[in-house]
């Protein structure tokens, strides 16, 4: 059994689907929203002035960090 790696963009998961079968083999399209609520650690990649649409508060406080 293996970890479950969820990958996020912005919007519809199917438009991240070629770059997750390219770059991120192995890992599963989902949601923001989806990625946040299961995520068990998190790895933030977006432009510093989209952090705001991040949806940060379904983390549970033992995940999420602001270093």
């Amino acid at each position: 059994m293996g970890t479950a790696i969820l990958i996020a963009g912005s919007g519809d998961p199917e438009r991240i689907a070629l770059t997750d079968e390219v770059l991120a083999l192995g890992a599963e399209p989902a949601v923001a929203e989806q990625a946040a609520a299961e995520a068990d650690f998190i790895v933030l990649a977006l432009q510093l002035g989209n952090t705001a649409a991040f949806p940060l508060r379904r983390c549970t406080a033992s995940s999420s960090s602001t270093r």
